[in-house]
């Protein structure tokens, strides 16, 4: 694959860091991306020349420019094949008063296409073009249980087993044991391995062409451990409600 032309590199590394930490300054900035900070001030000022970013003028502060939720309206608008779950994501939040997530594979983990955020949101990491890595998450652990015959090594050799959390899982060996916990169970429970205090609960979920993807929830674990089963139990009714879904 060709190298991408440097100039491009580095305004995708601006957005991807903004989009993670939400505000930075220049000097963050150029330490993030290593790269001198007269450049980032030239690669900002084009980046806010064609709307994708915005800079606070007081505080110095450079954060994503509104425009990004049109672009992501546009980004959800280009998965027809998932728009019958996508539909359902505000029913789901409404039954169960917790964040719902639709989150496709990807080579190296899942990526959340669309979510619909509760009443009372608390603070995810999980959001529309976010992605997990397989041994982090509902939707990156799922989807690796759910991987099609014949991917399992290539995919644990994409992992690389970053751990946020002291709960995350942390080697090869242990997420094939949690893929295989996984299909018995018929979903997925992830307990911390994300943020510390907060859990989630993910299903297989089915587009329309028959393709594979994971919808889950996300919410304080002292709300959600216990009534994970109740919770796993509402999201299978919803998607197959909408489409046959997979059997683990």
């Amino acid at each position: 694959m060709a190298k991408p032309i440097k100039i491009l590199d580095n305004s995708n590394q601006i957005i991807s860091l903004l989009s993670e930490i939400g505000t930075a300054s220049y000097s963050l900035i150029a330490s993030e991306i290593n790269t001198p900070r007269s450049s980032v001030y030239r690669l900002v000022d084009g980046l806010e020349a064609v709307g994708l970013v915005r800079i606070d003028r007081e505080s110095g502060l450079v954060r994503l420019a509104e425009r990004w939720l049109h672009l992501a309206d546009a980004t959800t608008n280009s998965f027809p094949e998932w728009q019958h779950l996508i539909d359902r994501l505000p029913r789901i939040v409404e039954r169960t008063g917790y964040t719902t997530f639709l989150s496709i594979p990807t080579d190296t983990g899942g990526a959340c296409i669309a979510w619909v955020p509760a009443p009372n949101l608390v603070v995810l990491a999980l959001r529309p073009g976010r992605h997990f890595a397989f041994n982090i998450g509902a939707a990156g652990r799922l989807l690796f249980a759910l991987s099609p015959k014949g991917t399992l090594e290539e995919r644990l050799e994409h992992c690389e087993f970053e751990t946020p959390t002291d709960q995350t899982i942390a080697s090869a060996k242990e997420l094939l044991a949690d893929a295989k916990v996984t299909i018995n169970r018929g979903w997925v429970f992830s307990d911390q391995d994300v943020n510390r205090g907060i859990s989630a609960v993910g299903v297989a979920a089915t587009s329309s062409t028959g393709s594979i993807g994971c919808l889950s929830l996300a919410g304080l674990s002292q709300d959600v451990n216990p009534q994970a089963e109740i919770l796993a139990k509402i999201l299978m009714n919803e998607a197959s409600s909408s489409l046959k879904t997979p059997r683990l």
